[in-house]
């Protein structure tokens, strides 16, 4: 997992810098946690370098134990952003919370935000 941790990281740092200076780049970064039991808190801030600081402060502990609160995470970040916002979510494991799924498809739609989810490791079970 550390592996995968370091990789998103990375990728999310490529997309911080390849929007640095344009107008891309976003008025605010939010980042919004998440495993299981938890999710959050937001941390806001306007300065790319602080976000950035947050973001390699994520570690993984344990592992193995999916699925993870996505759905949650997500949500928090829906109503935190403003609107027309581009949300990433970074996860190796499935939602655990998907019963949010059309409360957070609602909520994209009216905010008009964009959501891409990069996923790394996702091993999927049929029920």
């Amino acid at each position: 997992m550390g592996d995968d941790i370091d990789a998103a990281k990375q990728v999310a740092f490529n997309i911080i810098d390849s929007n640095a200076g344009t107008l891309q780049e976003p008025s605010q970064y939010i980042l919004v946690p998440f495993n299981d039991p938890d999710f959050g808190p937001v941390i806001k801030t306007t300065d790319k370098n602080y976000f950035k600081e947050e973001i390699n402060k994520l570690t993984a502990s344990g592992g193995g134990d999916e699925p993870e609160l996505s759905m949650s995470g997500l949500q928090l970040a829906l109503t935190s952003a403003p609107p027309s916002s581009k949300i990433y979510v970074f996860t190796d494991a499935s939602a655990k919370d998907s019963h949010l799924k059309s409360t957070n498809i609602a909520l994209i739609e009216r905010t008009k935000t964009e959501v891409s989810f990069l996923l790394t490791n996702i091993f999927f079970q049929s029920v």
